[in-house]
C-alpha cells in the first residue's frame, strides 16, 4: 500500500519547524519532561486508593445534594434483530469484572473519601418486555422506560455507579441503556464499554469467554498516580499560568435574555442542530490553514466574537471540555478524566477577526499544554466567588 500523506515523524517535524526558536525548545523541553516521568503503574494491594481530584467535586455535590441526577452518563441505543438477554446480562457482568471504576464506591475514610472496590458480582439488569403491551402505545412507553431509567440517582456511597436497561418493543427491535455515573466514567469510557461489550456479547452468543486482553491499569491506578504527581513544584507551575491567565476575569457572561436568571442550577439544557453549506466549511478550513490554528479555534474565536457582541463585554471566558486523556496508559481505562478548560480571550472593539484568532490559538495552545490541573482544584485555589446560578 502507498500514501502521500506524510508519516506521523515527517508531520511532526514540519510541525515543530514553523514554531519560532523559543517555543520549539520549550515545547522540547516539555516532551522529554513527560518523557522522564515514571509510567503510571498499578497500585499495590495495601494501598487505599483516594478520589482523584475530579472526583472530589463530585462527591461534595453528591454530599450536600441527595438524588442529584444531572451528573448521570447514559448512553441509548436502539437495537435492531434478535437479542439473546443472558448473552447481553453475561457481557455487561464481564464490563465490571474488567474495569473497577464499575463496581467502586467513595466512602469516607480517616484521612477524606477514598475508593473502595467491590469485588465481581452480577450487574443491575433490568429487562422489560412490551409485547402485552398494545403496539401503537409500545414505541412511547419503551422511550419513557429509558427516560425514567436514565434519571435513576445514584448513592455513590452505597451501590456501584453502573446500571444496563433492556427495553423490548418486538422481537425485532430493542431499546438498551448503558448508565453510569460521571464519578466513573466520561465520554471517552462510554465507547470504551460500548465496543466491549459488543466484543463480551459476541463471545457469549457463541458461548464462549471474552478474549479481550486484561486492562493494566485501572482508574483507582491512575487516582493514587495523580495526587502523588500533581502536587509540590509541579502543582505550584502549573496553577501560575492559570492564575495569570485568569486574573481579573469576569465573573460571568452578562448576556440579555428573555427571562430572568434563576438563583439555583436547574440542570436543563437543549442542543440546536442545523446544517453548513459545504462552502463555509471550506472557507472555515482555509482561514485555519491560513492563520496556523485548527477548525476548532476558528469556531471559538467566532462564538467569543458572538459572545462579546451580544454581552457588550470585550472580556470573554468560555469553558471547552477535553478528554483529559493525556497520557497513552490511560487510553483504554474506564474512569472520569474529562476536564474543563477555561479559555479567556479580550475581543476589544476594532479588532481584526484575523488577530481575536491568533489570540485564541495561542490561548489555546497554552491551555492545552496546561491542561493537567483539573477546573475543580482551579477554581479552589482561585477562591473566586461561587453562586449556584452559573458556571464557576
Amino acid at each position: 500500500m502507498t500514501t502521500n500523506a506524510p508519516g506521523p515523524d515527517l508531520a511532526l517535524e514540519l510541525r515543530l519547524s514553523a514554531l519560532s526558536p523559543a517555543k520549539r525548545a520549550l515545547l522540547e523541553h516539555r516532551l522529554r519532561e513527560r518523557d522522564a516521568e515514571a509510567p503510571i503503574a498499578p497500585r499495590s494491594s495495601d494501598v487505599v486508593p483516594p478520589l482523584s481530584h475530579a472526583q472530589e467535586l463530585l462527591w461534595l455535590l453528591h454530599r450536600a445534594t441527595p438524588g442529584l441526577t444531572a451528573y448521570n452518563s447514559a448512553r441509548a441505543l436502539r437495537v435492531t434483530g434478535p437479542v439473546q438477554v443472558a448473552a447481553l446480562r453475561a457481557a455487561a457482568d464481564d464490563l465490571a469484572t474488567r474495569h473497577e471504576a464499575l463496581r467502586t464506591v467513595l466512602v469516607p475514610g480517616p484521612d477524606g473519601p477514598v475508593q473502595h472496590v467491590l469485588p465481581p458480582a452480577p450487574v443491575p439488569f433490568a429487562h422489560v418486555d412490551l409485547a402485552p403491551t398494545p403496539t401503537a402505545s409500545r414505541e412511547t412507553t419503551a422511550l419513557e422506560l429509558i427516560r425514567t431509567a436514565a434519571r435513576h440517582a445514584f448513592d455513590l456511597s452505597a451501590e456501584p455507579m453502573f446500571r444496563v436497561t433492556l427495553v423490548t418493543v418486538s422481537a425485532q427491535e430493542h431499546l438498551l441503556l448503558l448508565l453510569s455515573h460521571h464519578a466513573v466514567s466520561d465520554g471517552g469510557s462510554r465507547e470504551i464499554l460500548l465496543n466491549e461489550l459488543l466484543e463480551c456479547y459476541a463471545a457469549r452468543c457463541r458461548g464462549a469467554e471474552p478474549s479481550l486482553p486484561t486492562p493494566a491499569l485501572q482508574y483507582a491506578d491512575f487516582a493514587v498516580w495523580q495526587r502523588r504527581v500533581l502536587s509540590g513544584e509541579r502543582l505550584e507551575r502549573l496553577l501560575g499560568y492559570w492564575q495569570a491567565q485568569l486574573r481579573d476575569a469576569p465573573a460571568e457572561l452578562e448576556l440579555v435574555t428573555d427571562f430572568p436568571r434563576t438563583a439555583g442550577s436547574g440542570f436543563q439544557g437543549a442542543r440546536f442542530l442545523g446544517h453548513w453549506p459545504a462552502s463555509l466549511l471550506a472557507g472555515v478550513r482555509g482561514l485555519a490553514r491560513a492563520e496556523g490554528a485548527t477548525v476548532y479555534m476558528v469556531l471559538l474565536a467566532a462564538y467569543q466574537a458572538v459572545l462579546a457582541r451580544y454581552s457588550g463585554q470585550a472580556d470573554v471566558v468560555v469553558g471547552s471540555p477535553v478528554a483529559g486523556r493525556t497520557r497513552r496508559e490511560l487510553e483504554g481505562v474506564v474512569g472520569y478524566f474529562a476536564n474543563t478548560l477555561p479559555l479567556r480571550t479580550r475581543v476589544e472593539a476594532g479588532r481584526s477577526f484575523r488577530a481575536v484568532l491568533g489570540a485564541v490559538r495561542e490561548t489555546c495552545l497554552g491551555a492545552f499544554e496546561h491542561q493537567e490541573v483539573p477546573l475543580e482544584t482551579l477554581v479552589l485555589e482561585l477562591g473566586r466567588e461561587r453562586a449556584l446560578s452559573h458556571a464557576p
